[in-house]
């Protein structure tokens, strides 16, 4: 699966997704901010627009976000998607909170956890 292959609803969620990641952690590396802003470029530019809508519209409060991700239902989206989560969250050290959205997808989608996650979960809930 490549970017070019996620439908508007999957664009929007993924753009809700690094919005509430890129946050958790109070720092912004530019790593994540190159990421954040070269998205754009990798989707029709029509879509785009409409998926920022899509995500702008359901962001208003805590539901609307997880309506947004409930809207991603094919399994290789899922995994694409949170693949491309962890590494963003990778880029730098893994914040407590990013951790939890990663685990909080796992349990929603049902995708397997990823080692890197693993690692830091199981070193931040010992602590």
């Amino acid at each position: 699966m490549d970017y070019k292959d996620l439908e508007v609803p999957e664009i929007a969620a993924l753009v809700a997704l690094l919005q509430r990641m890129v946050v958790m952690d109070h720092v912004i590396t530019s790593q994540e901010r190159n990421f954040v802003l070269t998205l754009s470029q990798q989707f029709d530019p029509s879509a785009y627009q409409q998926a920022v809508a899509m995500a702008n519209e359901k962001l208003r409060d805590d539901q609307g976000f997880v309506d947004l991700v409930e809207l991603v239902v094919r399994p290789e989206a899922q995994q694409f998607l949170y693949t491309m989560l962890v590494d963003t969250a990778a880029a730098d050290e893994f914040a407590t909170g990013e951790l939890s959205l990663l685990v909080w997808l796992e349990e929603a989608w049902g995708v397997e956890r990823h080692p890197a996650v693993a690692a830091e979960w199981d070193t931040k809930s010992d602590g």
